[in-house]
């Protein structure tokens, strides 16, 4: 037996818990996205467009980049929400279920 606390079995204790709609519901936020994602993913340099919290909890689009200057490129807001850049540098790998990411290279820091 472990200290462990299964985080899906109740007594939340997250302060900005994630309440997903009901089942077979799409957010507004979820159809604010289907609305803009192809346009904002032809932006060269983002890679990935999601919703999602702010750091003081206000809903958001997430725009992910791999080129920086794409920031200038972007909206300050769609549709009334914030448009939050995330810096990914690198980008985004998809991997098939089960996959698992590529180890890291070693660190010389060691």
């Amino acid at each position: 037996m472990t200290d462990f606390e299964d985080p899906l079995q109740g007594g939340e204790d997250a302060a900005l818990p994630h309440r997903p709609p009901p089942s077979g519901a799409a957010s507004a936020e979820d159809e604010l996205l289907e609305r803009h994602r192809a346009d904002l993913l032809t932006v060269p340099g983002v890679t990935a467009v999601w919703s999602g919290l702010t750091s003081t909890g206000a809903v958001a689009v997430f725009v992910g980049v791999t080129d920086p200057s794409a920031r200038d490129r972007l909206p300050r807001s769609l549709e009334g929400l914030p448009v939050e850049v995330v810096d990914v540098p690198g980008g985004f790998v998809a991997l098939a279920d089960g996959d698992r990411p590529a180890e890291p290279p070693p660190s010389e820091c060691q």
